[in-house]
């Protein structure tokens, strides 16, 4: 929370940053544990560049990565890229909290597009883009499975305040913009 306190208002909120760098930092926890040899590195960075008005934060662990969460809990998925489109619903690998909570991420995404930022996922072989200000997204299939283990998102802030609650809404999320069509990478 030390990163969260360093930055102004002007990116989003206080509020917003908090919210996204705990959320980020307990998948790490929920999701890859640490006791179980799943990751044994866990990151996170901010960097600000106030000539451009952006603010990035970047989380990665070198764990089973959203793809190998999902075959851990025995989860059907087409590919990487449609793991990381189902990972930004309201669907979750904890049992008993389908019903109980939003998603982590998907709830980012929310504040991602309400300051028109831009996000970067990538997980195992899967990697999906979004440009919330120009209005566009895109997914790869990515050849690196023996370069790339776990995690890595990066959420680009832009210097545009924002309602957290507003951007939130109700809390609950009701699928996901960015959906991945197969043949349409």
């Amino acid at each position: 929370m030390e990163v969260g306190n360093l930055i102004t208002e002007d990116y989003a909120g206080k509020q917003s940053i908090n919210f996204v760098i705990s959320e980020l930092v307990n998948n790490i926890y929920d999701h890859t544990s640490f006791e179980k040899k799943y990751a044994s590195h866990g990151y996170i960075y901010a960097q600000l560049y106030p000539i451009w008005k952006k603010l990035d934060i970047t989380v990665y662990d070198d764990g089973l990565s959203i793809p190998g969460r999902f075959d851990k809990s025995n989860v059907d998925y087409e590919n990487d890229c449609h793991a990381i489109e189902k990972a930004l619903t309201q669907f979750t690998t904890i049992k008993n909290r389908q019903s109980e909570r939003g998603n982590g991420l998907g709830s980012c995404m929310k504040l991602i597009k309400a300051n028109k930022g831009s996000a970067l996922i990538v997980s195992r072989k899967g990697c999906l883009e979004v440009d919330e200000k120009r209005k566009k997204y895109h997914y790869h299939n990515l050849n690196n499975e023996k370069l790339f283990k776990g995690t890595l998102i990066t959420l680009r802030f832009r210097d545009n305040p924002i309602n957290f609650y507003e951007a939130l809404d109700d809390g609950y999320i009701h699928g996901t913009p960015y959906k991945y069509v197969e043949n349409n990478i």
